[in-house]
């Protein structure tokens, strides 16, 4: 825990230096006095900034879900484990193509979200790899791999543990 006077108190906080983002350090507002310090805890990522939209995901069982995405060829950028064991508080996982998803055990953190009623379109510029990964893991196959006509895409879909369904495509709109 660190002490910083911060001008304006707003939940998360990121810090940059000379205006660049030289790493990241998310910052929650732990408590603050009369005079504006506050108390802040830091969690250092790995400084990749994944500018796109981060889709939340919650699982019964967010440890294998997360073994999974990184099989399917996520990485992950962040891991706080969670309060149980065999449970995860957050984890974020990058997309090499670009992008990020959310991952946390359904019991962690309160959140409207659900299990297996999520369905998530990743952009790759390799389908057939991302799917011979998947088949090595024997993840369900929703939608097998096929070219568009109607559009220029090369995609397929899979099911995670959870009933998710993932569609990973060349189409990037």
């Amino acid at each position: 825990m660190v002490t910083r006077r911060l001008g304006e108190l707003r939940g998360w906080t990121w810090r940059h230096e000379a205006g660049v983002t030289v790493h990241r350090s998310l910052e929650r507002l732990s408590s603050f006095d009369a005079l504006g310090f506050v108390t802040v805890m830091s969690v250092r990522t790995s400084g990749v900034r994944q500018p796109s939209i981060w889709p939340s995901v919650v699982s019964n069982d967010a440890p294998m879900l997360r073994d999974w995405l990184l099989t399917l060829g996520f990485t992950e950028d962040l891991m706080i484990a969670g309060e149980r064991k065999d449970s995860i508080h957050h984890c974020q996982l990058d997309w090499p193509d670009g992008g990020r998803v959310l991952l946390s055990s359904t019991d962690e953190r309160h959140s409207p979200c659900r299990p297996g009623v999520s369905s998530f379109h990743v952009v790759t510029t390799d389908p057939d790899a991302v799917m011979r990964r998947a088949l090595l893991i024997h993840a369900t196959v929703v939608q097998p791999m096929m070219d568009h006509t109607d559009y220029p895409s090369r995609d397929f879909t899979v099911e995670d543990p959870d009933g998710n369904h993932w569609t990973f495509a060349t189409f990037a709109g």
